[in-house]
């Protein structure tokens, strides 16, 4: 049986016709059985295929160029494996991805990265809401494998909940965080009873959450987590640019902010704030964003904590996607072809690099120790 989102069927790539690349800024896995048949890829082409063939504690991968691209992309962002050796040699990483799939007995669920530009342009466009599918034989059951039965209930309940418009969104957000810090590690201890409980106790969190910030900082929690957001977002910037992370500059803020002395660049930053985009379209998108990215992120719930997911990644994330793009130009707004390309690569820190969890992370956790509070403040203040 197989479990699925319902915009998986739409994707397909658009090669040539993408304004970005997925084929840059990370290093590209290479499966076993793909690295037997470089081996004996002959002539000037195989040689430039296995000098490019890197090996790291046991992985072996595709190393960028000096541009932080993949060497074996031709002049028009075509893959010249593909070309001269055909599609069966590709690796399993580039046949895949953006997809991602959790494979248990005889069922699967399927995902897919927030990293393609192509994949934000369907969620931006899509009509409908976001839903699992399911598609299986005739006397099938995922109760066969119960975690996977449970785990598609959990990934259906986000769904839901975060697309439910009669709930605030910046409040659902912090809602998730406290009800599925505690539900993820019921669900990956295989209390799936338990999980079932604690899923059901959301309307009464969201309830005490939308009183929670004015009774704890009643002079101005919107001052509070201002501060936070300027201090997460500085940060992050701050090492990515001085990390020389990939092609930085397309997605942070330009040369000059970084010249400016810390109160100026705060500041500016509020300044940024007061722009943000309020339109209903912006956070219907952003809703599918937030549950796009969870479905693919919690099938990695048996090998993660839910904590690294929800506040390493998922709250991390959801804020730089939605601060970093006010502040690039008017010519990249949502309705710009270079928008999604943009917002693709903010992914791809979090989904293809080590990023966050060697340079950001840690820093962030000793400098400002954020808890489900603080994050849930932010989120109440940026789309509340």
């Amino acid at each position: 049986m197989r479990i699925y989102p319902n915009f998986y069927q739409t994707f397909s790539c658009i090669g040539s016709n993408c304004l970005g690349t997925c084929c840059e800024g990370w290093k590209i896995g290479l499966d076993k059985n793909t690295v037997q048949k470089y081996q004996t890829v002959k002539g000037e082409f195989g040689e430039y295929i296995r000098k490019n063939i890197h090996l790291d504690d046991s992985l072996e991968y595709i190393e960028m160029d000096s541009d932080m691209r993949c060497p074996f992309l031709n002049e028009t962002g075509l893959c010249q494996i593909y070309i001269q050796c055909g599609p069966d040699c590709l690796s399993d990483t580039c046949t895949r991805f953006p997809r991602r799939r959790l494979p248990m007995g005889k069922h699967q669920i399927d995902g897919l990265s927030l990293s393609c530009e192509e994949v934000l342009r369907i969620l931006y466009n899509n009509e409908s809401d976001l839903v699992l599918c399911v598609d299986g034989q005739e006397g099938e059951s995922l109760q066969e494998v119960p975690y996977i039965a449970a785990l598609a209930d959990f990934i259906a309940w986000h769904a839901a909940f975060l697309q439910e418009e009669s709930f605030a969104f910046g409040t659902a957000l912090g809602t998730v965080l406290y009800t599925s810090l505690t539900a993820g590690e019921q669900l990956r201890n295989y209390d799936y009873s338990g999980m079932s409980s604690t899923l059901q106790q959301y309307t009464d969190i969201y309830q005490e959450l939308r009183q929670a910030p004015a009774q704890l900082f009643p002079e101005d929690w919107e001052c509070v987590a201002k501060e936070f957001l300027f201090n997460l977002t500085d940060t992050f910037c701050q090492i990515i640019r001085e990390g020389n992370v990939f092609k930085s500059d397309l997605y942070l803020w330009d040369a000059t902010y970084f010249e400016k002395s810390d109160t100026e660049r705060k500041e500016t930053f509020y300044k940024h704030l007061l722009r943000r985009n309020k339109s209903s379209l912006h956070k219907t998108f952003m809703r599918r964003v937030a549950v796009a990215f969870l479905m693919g992120h919690y099938l990695e719930l048996d090998m993660k904590e839910t904590k690294s997911i929800l506040l390493d990644k998922f709250c991390n994330y959801m804020i730089m996607v939605e601060i970093l793009p006010i502040t690039w130009a008017q010519t990249y707004s949502e309705d710009s072809a270079e928008f999604f390309t943009r917002l693709a690569k903010i992914c791809r820190l979090f989904d293809q690099t080590s990023a966050m969890e060697t340079l950001i992370s840690p820093v962030v956790h000793d400098l400002f120790q954020p808890n489900e509070l603080m994050y849930t403040m932010a989120f109440m203040y940026l789309f509340d």
